[in-house]
This record gives structure tokens, C-alpha cells and sequence, in this order.
């Protein structure tokens, strides 16, 4: 537990003793520590990375490492994918990522279910990613809530909802749109995010 805490303290200036002292927490049993060190390791070793991911949902971690398991699959095995997000869903863990996630596969097939998902992870906190796309998925049926969203989504930071909000805007002729979404680029936060959609950073512009 000390090695984890250890870790967690010198992962983002020093992330190869943080991959020694993770490894050095899960040698003693601490099986949370797997998939913090499966996030620092999947970029050069994807393989070992699912392999601690499993390790941690053996036990029954349906947390974080059902979640970057979820990710981890989401190109090669979409269903495993969606498998490990609802497995997250169902225990109420990662509702901040993961119904978006699992929005975006389900959505071409099951647009209402998709609705519900990117409803759930804005319900759960997210006004990034999930507003946008929830934004972009009901734009035809009601621009405005659209607009709403694509709002919410580009204060929060996100760039593809300044653009979603400034095409739309100007598709229903509102006036003003251009000249208000560049207000919101003047005033919003910048946020950095790794891929797992995880903020790393966030300061005002």
C-alpha cells in the first residue's frame, strides 16, 4: 500500500519508478495497483496491460480495471468492450465514463439506448465528452437542446463541440453565433485529458 501511494505521488514526473513501485504493490497483494500500472504500460506492452487488467477483475474489481479492460478492447472487440462497460454500469462504477463510452458503440444500432447512456455519465458529472456526443445525437430532432449541449460541452473545453455549436448555429440562422461561440473559446477552461478521457489538468484560459 505504501508502494501505491509512493506511486501515485511520482507517476507524472518519474512514470518508470512509478511502473517499479506499482509492480512492487501488486508483488505484495495489492491488486488495485493493477490497473494504475496497466494505464502507465498499454502504450508500449498492450498485451501485459490487459493481463493486469484481468488480474483485477478476478477478484471482482468491476472499477477501474473493468473499465480500461473496456477500452483496452474497444478496437479489436467491441462486444468485450461493451461487456466490461456495462459491467461497470451495473456495479454504478466509472458512470462518468463509462455509459459514454459504451453510448458511442451501442449508438448506429441502438440510438435511444445511446441517449440513455451519454444521459447517465452527464447525470454522473461529465460535461465534456457526453454532452457533445448526446448533442450531436438528437441535433436533428431538437437543435435547440442540441445547442444546449454543444454549449455545456464547449465551456467545459471541448473544441469539436465549439465547431458543433457554431455550424449549428449558423444552420438555423441564430444571430450572434459566431461572435458567442468565440466568447465561450475566450472564457472556457482548458482541460487535458489522457486517453481514457481522464482530465490530467484544467486551468482558465
Amino acid at each position: 500500500d505504501a508502494a501505491k501511494r509512493l506511486a501515485e505521488l511520482v507517476e507524472s514526473n518519474d512514470p518508470e519508478r512509478a511502473i517499479s513501485l506499482y509492480q512492487t504493490a501488486i508483488d505484495a497483494g495489492d491488486i488495485d495497483a493493477c490497473s494504475k500500472l496497466a494505464r502507465l504500460v498499454y502504450k508500449d506492452d498492450r498485451e501485459r496491460a490487459i493481463e493486469l487488467c484481468e488480474k483485477a477483475v478476478a477478484p471482482g474489481d468491476t472499477d477501474d480495471g473493468a473499465f480500461v479492460l473496456g477500452w483496452l478492447h474497444e478496437k479489436d472487440s467491441p462486444e468485450k468492450a461493451k461487456g466490461f462497460y456495462q459491467l461497470c454500469i451495473n456495479n454504478k462504477n466509472c458512470l462518468y465514463n463509462a455509459p459514454n463510452n459504451l453510448g458511442l458503440l451501442v449508438q448506429d444500432d441502438n440510438p435511444e439506448r445511446a441517449k440513455k447512456l451519454f444521459q447517465m455519465s452527464i447525470d454522473a458529472g461529465d460535461p465534456y465528452y457526453a454532452t457533445n456526443n448526446l448533442g450531436k445525437l438528437i441535433e436533428e430532432e431538437d437543435s435547440k437542446k442540441a445547442l444546449s449541449l454543444y454549449r455545456l460541452s464547449a465551456e467545459a473545453g471541448n473544441k469539436a463541440a465549439f465547431l458543433n455549436y457554431s455550424l449549428l448555429a449558423e444552420q438555423n440562422h441564430l444571430d450572434g453565433g459566431k461572435a458567442e461561440i468565440e466568447a465561450i473559446i475566450e472564457k472556457c477552461p482548458e482541460g487535458k485529458r489522457n486517453e481514457f478521457g481522464v482530465i490530467i489538468m484544467t486551468r482558465n484560459r
